[in-house]
C-alpha cells in the first residue's frame, strides 16, 4: 500500500480557498468596471463608460447592475460572511435581478416601464438608458445564481453554476465580437436593440 503523502505537501483546502479568492477579486474587478461606468456619465468622461466612436456606450443602468452584482458577488464570496453580510448580497443581487427581468419584459413585450432614465435622463434614440437584451440576460443570470448560491451546496454541480456560468458565457461572447471584429455578437443593428459596451463583456469575464 502506497503510504500517503507527507502533511504539508498536501493542501486539499487551497485549492476552494484559491478559487474562492479569485471568484472574489474578479467579483471586486467587475463591480470596478460599473463603478467606473457610473463615474464616466457623472463626470463626461466618456472613456470610462467605454465610448468610443462608432460603438455603443455602457448605459447606466448597466454600470448600477455591474457594480451591485460585483458587490454582492464579494459579499458572499467572504469565507467569513455571517448573516448579515449574506442578506447585503441578496438584497443588491434581488435588485439587479429585478432591474434586468424588467429589462428584458420592455424588449419583449414593447413597452416602456419608465426605468431606462432611472439614474439620467438621456435624449439618445430610440430607448435612452436601456441596456441591450444580451447585457440584461447576462445581469439577470449572475444575480439569479448569487441569490440561490446555498442551494444543493453538496451537489457536484449547482444550480448556481450554471446561472453563473450562463452569464460569463454571454460576456465571452462580446469579447470574442470586439476581438474578431464580429459586430453581431455584441451589436443588434435591428432598432431599438442597442449593443454591448466593450467594458461590460469584460466585466462579466
Amino acid at each position: 500500500m502506497t503510504s500517503p503523502p507527507p502533511p504539508h505537501l498536501v493542501g486539499p483546502a487551497d485549492g476552494p480557498d484559491r478559487t474562492v479568492r479569485v471568484g472574489r477579486w474578479c467579483c471586486i474587478g467587475g463591480a470596478t468596471f460599473g463603478a467606473l461606468g457610473l463615474v464616466g456619465w457623472l463626470s463626461g468622461i466618456g472613456l470610462l463608460s467605454g465610448n468610443i466612436a462608432g460603438e455603443p456606450r455602457m448605459m447606466p443602468n448597466t454600470a448600477l447592475g455591474l457594480l451591485l452584482t460585483g458587490i454582492a458577488g464579494a459579499l458572499r464570496a467572504r469565507p467569513d460572511a455571517g448573516p448579515a453580510t449574506k442578506a447585503a448580497s441578496r438584497v443588491a443581487a434581488l435588485v439587479v435581478l429585478a432591474l434586468a427581468v424588467a429589462t428584458l419584459a420592455e424588449y419583449a413585450f414593447a413597452v416602456d416601464l419608465g426605468i431606462d432614465d432611472l439614474l439620467f435622463h438621456l435624449h439618445s434614440a430610440p430607448h435612452p438608458g436601456r441596456p441591450s437584451p444580451l447585457t440584461a440576460a447576462a445581469l439577470a443570470s449572475l444575480s439569479a445564481g448569487i441569490l440561490i448560491f446555498d442551494t444543493r451546496p453538496a451537489e457536484s454541480v449547482r444550480p448556481s453554476e450554471g446561472l453563473i456560468l450562463a452569464g460569463g458565457v454571454a460576456g465571452l461572447t462580446g469579447l470574442v465580437g470586439y476581438a474578431f471584429g464580429a459586430r453581431p455578437l455584441y451589436l443588434f443593428l435591428r432598432e431599438p436593440v442597442i449593443g454591448v459596451a466593450l467594458p461590460t463583456p469584460s466585466a462579466f469575464c
